[in-house]
């Protein structure tokens, strides 16, 4: 027989810091995940919600050891000129942007014709990282644009060479907060450094917008941990996370991940065992 499972990601969201809140929200999630009769609920607490993360502890949720999450992201402060964003990347990275904004590339916003042109580079750069692409299809994506374009909190940037789409990016908005949620590539181009150009062309349009923030949505904790050694091996060096420290931003952690049993005697099996098992965010 099989067993359900239930995800939140960031949720749930209430007003910082108000604990009657968060405590009636969590009792909300939990009665909802009851009613839909999942067994097993991994949450990730939103970033800065500390009354959310205890309200879920009180409720029987412990730390997660049976899934990997994302630990980290990595944030760039827009407050500042752009001069001084590009004064803070590595020199490397300078010399990207520069050298794609000299060459015939060009940087635009699309729309809802060029999802599937996306989903199909997504899936491309999934398949160099040895990853499932997420979204796991076209109709996800096309049915997540609906719900969040409409409300311009959903927005698609492609980098062009001549007709063909080489670079494209989903950007998310929540709040003050412009997010790099999705990008695919599709390999070509490299010596013109399209991606830099996606990435710089979506700094600069969440800047001209007034957004504070530009969150990179992830990055890896050891690759930081060894950039701030000067001591990045070489396969780190290639990695997405690699690529993003080039930008500036600084690395921000993520609350630790929870689990929720629906049933009490796992519960209280998981009490005894999860010491046992390394942290998995």
């Amino acid at each position: 027989m099989g067993r359900r499972l239930g995800y939140v990601s960031f949720g749930p969201v209430v007003a910082f810091n108000a604990g009657d809140a968060a405590a009636s929200a969590v009792q909300e999630l939990l009665r909802e995940a009851s009613v839909r009769k999942l067994d097993v609920l991994l949450i990730q607490p939103p970033p800065g919600a500390e009354t959310v993360e205890t309200a879920l502890r009180e409720q029987g949720c412990m730390a997660n050891r049976i899934y990997s999450y994302i630990t980290a992201t990595a944030v760039l402060d827009l407050g500042t000129s752009e001069d001084a964003l590009l004064g803070a990347m590595r020199a490397t990275t300078r010399q990207n942007i520069r050298r794609a904004m000299k060459s015939d590339l060009i940087f635009c916003e699309s729309g809802e014709h060029d999802l599937p042109g996306f989903y199909h580079l997504m899936e491309m750069t999934c398949r160099r990282q040895g990853l499932r692409p997420n979204p796991a299809n076209e109709d996800v994506l096309a049915t997540i644009w609906k719900l969040y374009h409409p409300l311009g909190k959903m927005r698609l940037f492609v980098v062009k060479s001549g007709s063909e789409i080489v670079s494209a990016g989903l950007l998310l908005a929540f709040g003050a907060r412009a997010c790099i949620w999705k990008i695919g590539w599709s390999g070509r181009r490299r010596e013109s450094k399209p991606n830099d150009l996606l990435h710089w062309g979506m700094i600069r349009q969440a800047k001209e917008e007034g957004y504070r923030l530009f969150d990179f949505c992830a990055i890896d904790p050891s690759v930081v941990a060894a950039a701030n050694r000067d001591s990045v091996p070489t396969r780190l060096m290639k990695s997405p996370s690699f690529f993003k420290l080039g930008y500036g931003a600084a690395m921000v952690p993520y609350p630790t991940s929870l689990v929720f049993f629906r049933h009490g005697c796992v519960r209280a099996l998981y009490r005894l065992i999860h010491p046992l098992f390394r942290s998995r965010g």
